[in-house]
């Protein structure tokens, strides 16, 4: 226990660092955006008066409002909010995460894709995201 206590302000200094990048609250908007729903679903589900019709209408329910959200307008939304909270809060801007060059046995001699700015890589990963969760709504 003596030896976890020396690591606390290793830590906090961490957090701290992660924290006050404009990707992390960006990350952390979008995350919150998409669970939202799907803890609102879970809720349904869990509920002493769910029927199995009330279930059907609650998944064709989330699974519209997440074909909703995946749009550009949406996404640029989402990310103005977190560029005005990161001025706001005088955090770090939003920036591309550094790129690695996969081995070349996986991509042989072409080049990598690299994403023009953060507003595109960013908004592949949103995409990624709620296509990864209609998928598995798809799958219940």
């Amino acid at each position: 226990m003596a030896a976890s206590r020396g690591n606390v302000a290793t830590r906090a200094s961490g957090l701290k660092t992660t924290f006050a990048k404009g990707s992390t609250l960006l990350g952390l908007l979008i995350a919150f955006e998409i669970t939202r729903q799907l803890e609102n679903l879970n809720q349904a589900l869990q509920g002493r008066q769910t029927t199995v019709s009330g279930t059907v209408q609650a998944l064709a329910s989330v699974r519209e409002y997440m074909k909703t959200i995946r749009s550009d307008a949406a996404f640029s939304s989402l990310f103005s909010t977190a560029e005005k909270a990161h001025q706001d809060m005088d955090l770090d801007s939003i920036a591309l995460p550094r790129q690695r060059r996969p081995p070349r046995r996986h991509s042989g001699p072409a080049e990598p894709y690299r994403a023009e700015s953060a507003m595109e890589f960013y908004k592949l990963e949103y995409y990624k995201v709620i296509d990864t969760a209609l998928l598995q709504l798809d799958n219940i």
